[in-house]
């Protein structure tokens, strides 16, 4: 394949997962199983500006949301249902007494714009992402956290990137590289509204620098579920890696990886220690077999 662009994927070795990679598909999670903590944060505020009053705000949303018929991801039926109906809906006002006949109008936060919050929180709670590498496949941390331990497997998808070095791999999808950073910003509902594609990207693809190592890669599917989907057409697997317990503790599971790396035409290697170097190397899987074969003779 040219303008190839080859990613890792970091899995435990059971049943399920293989007969995912047989099927050539792949399993979509949804954001709120991962392990970072600060993956996505809407911000629980009301919705104001400073530089702007409400109603020039609401003035400009009803513009992108009054006549809006097809929804495109981030956006769905649910969610543009609620913002019309908060645009819809008359503000109220408490008056504030600052004294000396003084009043000052405060104006009260409907509870349609909690569940705005809540809308666009399903948003991501509802967006199927399935997590790829561009890290090193002997790095060891990355065995030992999404592999079982080293028990596992690592898969090597390579998938073509179209053109002006952009990730491309069908409209159905959008593939992000993580951008890693000292702090992020919760999401804020109003610029979400305002931006939802450019504010769910922002949101999707910015890490804590503590993952960086990482060197993470998202591909969202925007029409799927989260579960099982379908393989882009433009990807395929290239390497299937046993971890270096996975004869020991996965064994009963060899047959059905061979029987997939046939099916993908896929290179087979086994991650091996270095003892000297204290490295994990990957031994193609002809050799590794072959010494296994002496060591019994």
């Amino acid at each position: 394949m040219e303008n190839t662009k080859k990613l890792l994927r970091f899995e435990k070795a059971s049943k399920i997962r293989i007969e995912t990679l047989a099927d050539n598909a792949l399993y979509f999670s949804s954001f709120s199983s991962f392990n970072d903590l600060f993956d996505v944060v809407v911000d629980s505020s009301s919705i104001e500006h400073q530089l702007f009053d409400i109603e020039r705000i609401k003035n400009a949303l009803m513009g992108l949301y009054g006549s809006l018929a097809s929804f495109e991801w981030p956006l769905n039926s649910q969610l543009v249902d609620t913002v019309n109906r908060w645009l819809n809906n008359p503000e109220e006002y408490d008056e504030l007494d600052i004294g000396e006949g003084g009043y000052i109008s405060i104006r009260k936060q409907s509870a349609l714009e909690g569940e705005l919050r809540s809308r666009i929180s399903e948003v991501f709670d509802g967006a199927p992402i399935c997590c790829f590498f561009e890290s090193d496949v002997s790095d060891p941390l990355m065995w030992a956290h999404y592999s079982d331990n080293h028990s596992g497997i690592c898969v090597e998808y390579e998938f073509w990137v179209g053109i002006f070095n952009l990730y491309n791999v069908g409209k159905n999808y959008e593939v992000l590289p993580m951008t890693y950073a000292t702090s992020k910003a919760p999401l804020d509902p109003l610029k979400f509204l305002l931006n939802p594609y450019e504010e769910a990207i922002r949101s999707l693809s910015t890490k804590s620098v503590d993952w960086a190592h990482e060197k993470e890669v998202r591909i969202i599917s925007k029409v799927g579920q989260v579960g099982r989907g379908k393989l882009p057409e433009r990807m395929k697997v290239s390497k299937v890696y046993l971890g270096l317990r996975f004869m020991t503790e996965r064994r009963e599971l060899l047959d059905s990886v061979l029987d997939v790396v046939s099916q993908c035409q896929a290179e087979l290697f086994v991650m091996v220690k270095n003892n000297t170097a204290m490295t994990l190397e990957p031994m193609p899987w002809t050799i590794y077999e072959e010494r296994m074969k002496l060591r019994k003779e």
